[in-house]
């Protein structure tokens, strides 16, 4: 006979914690709400909505504005946001900085969480 067992956890955050807490909630609730109302923009204006792909593995290609093109084979954790820029994994000596071409460039373990978090209809910010 299988025993099942569960166990119950309660969070007792601090009066900052709380407040960090009730900010992301907030924060969250507020890109939610521009997402939908420019999409019900959109939508009233007969637009269609803006496109969103994500691969788990892909070939990404394009030039650089200086000239420069790239012709990577299998970029890993793949989620578009905005034409051909994309949150993806990229082996680089240092993050954190911006990129030229727009995308967002993370190292593999960030890129795999990122692509667990991403999901199609995600708003995508991107901060200077």
């Amino acid at each position: 006979m299988q025993r099942l067992q569960a166990y119950k956890f309660e969070l007792r955050p601090t009066g900052e914690q709380q407040r960090q807490m009730r900010r992301f909630s907030g924060l969250c609730r507020f890109v939610f709400n521009k997402a939908l109302a420019l999409h019900k923009e959109r939508y009233e204006q007969g637009e269609k909505k803006v496109g969103y792909v994500r691969f788990p593995s892909t070939r990404m290609t394009g030039c650089f504005p200086h000239g420069e093109c790239y012709n990577d084979p299998d970029v890993r954790f793949v989620n578009y946001f905005w034409g051909g820029r994309a949150v993806h994994c990229f082996p680089r000596l240092a993050y954190g900085f911006r990129q030229i071409n727009g995308c967002v460039e993370l190292p593999l373990k960030a890129a795999q969480r990122a692509y667990g978090l991403i999901h199609i209809g995600t708003p995508v910010t991107v901060m200077p």
